[in-house]
């Protein structure tokens, strides 16, 4: 999907960290798939090639903007049910990519079997 920003503010639209909406939506889709929170969303993040920090600054700001811009909502909406029903290979872009190209799932540690 790409958002139509409608020619207006293209910084609703600029990556946070990094990380564009559409990956903030699969990654958030991902942790929640796999029932991932506190400090374990730091290993699965680390596994996935991001740095921890980047990721907490993303998911505050993406967070942020989403609660107050109903255009951002809706595409993080679109975005997140997509990751949803695609399961695995959800996150195909963990940083803002031009090229478009699409990957799998790299392995993460599950919930359940994160040593900490």
């Amino acid at each position: 999907m790409v958002v139509d920003t409608g020619g207006e503010e293209p910084e609703r639209w600029e990556p946070i960290a990094g990380v564009d909406l559409e990956a903030y939506a699969r990654i958030t889709a991902l942790l929640l798939r796999r029932g991932i929170s506190g400090a374990d969303v730091d290993a699965v993040v680390g596994a996935l090639g991001m740095n921890a920090d980047d990721w907490h600054a993303a998911s505050q700001g993406w967070s942020a903007r989403i609660a107050s811009d109903d255009r951002a909502r809706a595409a993080y909406s679109e975005y997140y049910q997509r990751a949803r029903v695609s399961g695995p290979g959800a996150t195909a872009s963990l940083r803002h990519r031009s090229d478009g190209d699409e990957a799998t799932d790299p392995e993460v540690p599950d919930a359940d079997t994160h040593e900490t």
